[in-house]
């Protein structure tokens, strides 16, 4: 549009306030109607929203005082779905220092690169390869996803890197699939014929016709019919046909060429699936060619689809009966007081309108835990009012939960007009979660974190213990500078390594040998155990020469 005209338009008040009342409408027009909008208010409150829509510099802001974890594996797919590799670095770089071990809030390198095989870049999968190398990623996972993308230098790529590491491949998720499955999915039949010279070993185990008829084609599951690819159905479906699939995936035109082919239908009421669909040339297909009718919940199906012209059709030549009316009439006359909310529930909920009216019309009042799950669930206008409204309803519970959630905006909230406080929990709570800059500002700024010793609380030990098994490297090196006598004191390493051994995890084997000063003798132990139970090359090998340098110290 020109700049002139483009003025003209919005300058005019009656034209402007027109085209903002419908913007709404006109989005949900040119676009996916079933894409989500956000007002601003919500984008800024929400990584994933912020990271799926390139705003970097309001995520940075974002995460300065909030814990990275809630919505973090939705963050990464918002910037890789949306191609955006510098948020995608900010993200990396974020994460990097955080162990790769399983405990509570852990990040899924995993996932994020397996995200990136599906929806990103070969030079995203590339640098994610790249900077968490140290991470032993799992390619052949990635491998699988790597189709979805139909980009075929990615999936060589991939298999390059699954040959040259001494990964052993992992049990099968026939929930995942194999790689031939997603290439069938996506429909890509190049991919398929490169796959079956190069990965000939994972076709034993695909279901490529239930992919490709998820996917909606026809053209592979022809395909497959012409090189007589055997009728593999998945162990995860509860379907005996892959005619009962295409049914099921309102695939009618595969239904078709299968039902053609005698791959036919079994015991299943497959009309129930169509009425659901609102498919009624399907269901009139079905009644002219097979002997397959529905069950007495076909009408149900239809009805709660909203499905008018399948209903009509349904009464007019089926006699399966409809008792979704019966159900909902009953449900309605025999509401009992038991399935009244409470306010409590309205408090966990978030909901401060219910909690308004529950308020002025009963006498009960929110228990503590409620008030406990409203700071731990961030509702911080309901912490607002309950502190103006049921002051004593809060106590140092808020606090210690705030600090699970991370969110530190509540945290100063709390500090600033509360006089509870908080308990050594509250430090406990920070770390089990992997929430850094909860931590340091809980050291910094609450006396009753700062002012515990070991002397005279366990809580700062046992939080840097939490903090090893959480696997976070910024996290133990804070606390190690803040209570260096801590490298002294953990006299166990089969406590603390053999977890990281038995996940591979190089990274943190290595952190923890240089930073911890296990006692020698019982290093020598934990190597003997390790040895017997056939640990991998790498990591074995840095607890050898870790106990060499150690022994020619003592020389």
């Amino acid at each position: 549009m020109q700049k002139d005209k483009f003025l003209e338009i919005f300058n005019n008040c009656l034209l402007n306030k027109l085209i903002f009342k419908y913007v709404s409408d006109i989005h949900g027009v040119v676009t996916d109607k079933e894409i989500r909008k956000f007002r601003w208010s919500e984008v800024i409150r929400n990584p994933h929203v912020m990271a799926g829509n390139s705003y970097l510099n309001e995520l940075k802001q974002h995460y300065a005082d909030h814990s990275i974890y809630p919505f973090l594996t939705a963050t990464f797919t918002g910037a890789i779905k949306c191609k955006c590799f510098e948020t995608l670095k900010y993200l990396v770089d974020l994460v990097k220092p955080i162990s790769k071990t399983e405990y509570r809030h852990e990040i899924q390198f995993n996932n994020i690169l397996c995200c990136a095989a599906e929806y990103g870049s070969l030079e995203m999968v590339k640098y994610i390869c790249t900077e968490f190398e140290k991470k032993r990623l799992n390619y052949y996972q990635a491998l699988v996803k790597a189709p979805l993308s139909g980009d075929l230098e990615m999936i060589k790529y991939l298999h390059e890197k699954l040959e040259n590491c001494d990964q052993t491949r992992l049990p099968i998720s026939f929930e995942e699939g194999v790689s031939f499955d997603s290439a069938a999915k996506k429909g890509r039949i190049h991919m398929i014929e490169w796959l079956a010279e190069n990965r000939s070993n994972d076709r034993e185990e695909s279901t490529m016709y239930g992919s490709a008829i998820e996917g909606g084609h026809l053209h592979v599951v022809q395909y497959l019919l012409d090189i007589n690819e055997p009728l593999r159905v998945s162990p995860s479906l509860e379907y005996d046909s892959l005619f009962d699939y295409s049914i099921y995936c309102n695939q009618l035109e595969i239904a078709k060429l299968l039902y053609h082919n005698n791959i036919r239908e079994s015991q299943v009421p497959l009309m129930d699936f169509a009425a659901c669909h609102g498919n009624i040339e399907m269901l009139k297909w079905m009644k002219e060619n097979t002997t397959i009718r529905g069950s007495d919940i076909v009408m149900d199906n239809a009805a709660l689809g909203n499905h008018f012209e399948v209903l009509k059709w349904l009464h007019e030549n089926l006699t399966e009966s409809c008792r979704y009316t019966e159900v909902a009439l009953w449900l309605l006359e025999n509401q009992t007081s038991a399935n009244e909310i409470s306010i409590s529930d309205a408090v966990i909920g978030g909901n401060l309108e219910i909690i308004k009216w529950l308020f002025a019309n009963r006498t009960e009042r929110p228990t503590t835990w409620a008030m406990e799950c409203a700071a731990h669930l961030n509702h911080m206008h309901v912490i607002r009012w309950l502190h103006e409204n049921i002051p004593n309803s809060i106590t140092t519970d808020a606090m210690d939960s705030a600090a699970r959630h991370g969110d530190i905006t509540m945290l100063i909230w709390l500090h600033e007009n509360r006089s509870e406080g908080c308990t050594g929990r509250a430090l406990k709570n920070a770390i089990s979660y992997n929430h850094f800059e909860t931590m340091k500002w809980l050291k910094d700024n609450r006396t009753e974190i700062s002012n515990l010793k070991q002397s005279d609380c366990q809580c700062t030990i046992e939080g840097f213990r939490l903090s090893i098994a959480t696997g976070h490297m910024d996290m133990i090196e804070y606390l190690l500078e803040k209570h260096p006598e801590f490298a002294n004191q953990q006299s166990e390493p089969d406590e603390f390594l053999k977890n990281f051994y038995s996940s591979g995890d190089d990274e943190m084997i290595e952190f923890l040998l240089d930073k911890i000063n296990f006692p020698l003798d019982k290093l020598k132990v934990f190597h003997q155990s390790i040895d017997s139970d056939g640990y991998p090359e790498i990591p074995t090998k840095l607890l050898d020469d870790h106990i060499e340098k150690r022994s020619k110290q003592f020389e």
